[in-house]
């Protein structure tokens, strides 16, 4: 993750730049949902700061660059998102009493797709989604009833800019999906904490000490990677 260090209330007065009016936060969502009982909870484990800036505006463009810096949330940063490389039917299909029309996920096709469920794994770049598809050969016609039911792999983007500027929403943010894992916001100053966790990379040597073992421990988020290990197995 990096060195994260521990800083009271003074020593963080100490290292904001005097222009500051925001901070930028890396957190750590925790989805403690339990749908059985209609019960939906995302709790934060962990928030730390990546990055000042010298205004409030939510600028997507200004925490990616500040996300590419923190490695937990570099799936974040300028050109990343989630790309799904899935298998979509280019011919109409009847399977028994379904029809399948053209341009609609193919389910003969799965195997093809990366880990075998494209969309349980996503890749943080179009250049790694397009180069999975350029290094697949052409995916196989199968027979569905005495028909042909051919299909192509295509790339799927959804956005991890988040934009929740209403009621109970979280405000602006990037993050991949909407559970259990990294997320990236602005928080306007001053922050009325006793204790902040900042990187390292924003600490001069001397101020602070190590954050607790805890902050460190959090567990990666879900981020991509297991496409791209996918693809090389």
């Amino acid at each position: 993750m990096g060195t994260l260090v521990e800083l009271t209330a003074d020593e963080f007065a100490r290292i904001t730049p005097p222009d500051a009016a925001a901070v930028i936060m890396a957190g750590y969502d925790v989805d403690e949902s339990n749908p059985q009982v209609d019960h939906f909870y995302i709790k934060e484990a962990a928030n730390v700061v990546i990055g000042f800036s010298s205004h409030n505006r939510d600028l997507f463009s200004e925490m990616r660059k500040a996300a590419a810096r923190f490695q937990r949330t570099e799936h974040l940063g300028p050109g990343k998102g989630l790309f799904r490389v899935r298998a979509f039917l280019t011919t109409d299909v009847k399977d028994g009493v379904r029809a399948l029309w053209a341009g609609q996920y193919s389910p003969f096709h799965h195997a093809y797709e990366p880990g075998g469920n494209g969309h349980a794994h996503p890749f943080t770049s179009r250049a790694a989604a397009e180069e999975f598809i350029a290094g697949s050969a052409p995916l196989p016609v199968m027979n569905v009833s005495g028909q042909e039911a051919r299909a192509e792999l295509r790339i799927e983007e959804e956005s991890i800019e988040h934009r929740e500027k209403y009621s109970m929403g979280r405000g602006y943010y990037l993050k991949a999906g909407f559970w259990s894992g990294w997320r990236v916001f602005k928080e306007p100053l001053p922050l009325h904490e006793p204790r902040f966790i900042v990187a390292g990379y924003l600490v001069p040597e001397g101020i602070g000490r190590p954050a607790p073992a805890p902050i460190e421990a959090v567990a990666e988020a879900p981020c991509g990677r297991l496409a791209e290990a996918a693809a090389a197995v």
